[in-house]
């Protein structure tokens, strides 16, 4: 079992389908190609990039934070080493061992087997290096194509928390989604 303090000293994963590893700087032509797709940022906490500035502005937080370990932006590359995607680990409760993450994909990637593969991998790195009882998420209640997404990988809908997301001055509700590590109870 990793201590806590190894989950910030996350460098990067490379695997035969995916390479995992913090974003950084030089992500960042990736990160605006991403973020200023409608269709990827219509249900993130972001507003649509509109050049590169705004695009750093968001690196330089997501950096900052990590550096303070409030969260862990990993990226998620193809075997190429190309971006295509990025998961964000962040709410940290090391108390009650718990965590929130957000999930951003290239659209071209929806659907593509190595996002899962990728997002399985860390979900598992999750509960069983580091022991993690329970990871939990925010989905737009319009967003059913990533509701899916993760109850095929066992996350539950817990309920519906309303009017929690603010889009274009319009509250929408979400769905709140967990998964539990069912056998963190043993390792306590």
């Amino acid at each position: 079992m990793e201590s806590w303090s190894n989950l910030f000293e996350f460098k990067e994963i490379y695997t035969s389908d995916f390479l995992l590893k913090i974003l950084d700087i030089n992500d960042l032509q990736s990160i605006f190609e991403l973020l200023k797709n409608d269709e990827v940022v219509q249900y993130l906490d972001t507003q649509k990039h509109l050049d590169l500035k705004d695009t750093a502005l968001f690196l330089t937080q997501l950096i900052t934070n990590f550096n303070n370990q409030y969260n862990l932006p990993i990226g998620i590359y193809n075997p190429d080493k190309q971006l295509i995607g990025f998961i964000n680990l962040h709410s940290f409760n090391f108390k009650h061992r718990f965590l929130s993450f957000t999930l951003a994909v290239n659209q071209n990637y929806w659907g593509k087997r190595i996002i899962k593969l990728a997002f399985e991998f860390v979900i598992n790195a999750l509960f069983q290096n580091f022991n993690f009882h329970r990871i939990e998420a925010q989905v737009h209640i319009n967003n059913l194509r990533s509701l899916k997404f993760f109850q095929k990988f066992g996350f539950i809908t817990e309920g519906i928390q309303k009017e929690n997301f603010l889009i274009e001055n319009t509250f929408f509700d979400c769905y709140a989604i967990a998964k539990i590590n069912t056998n963190s109870a043993k390792n306590i």
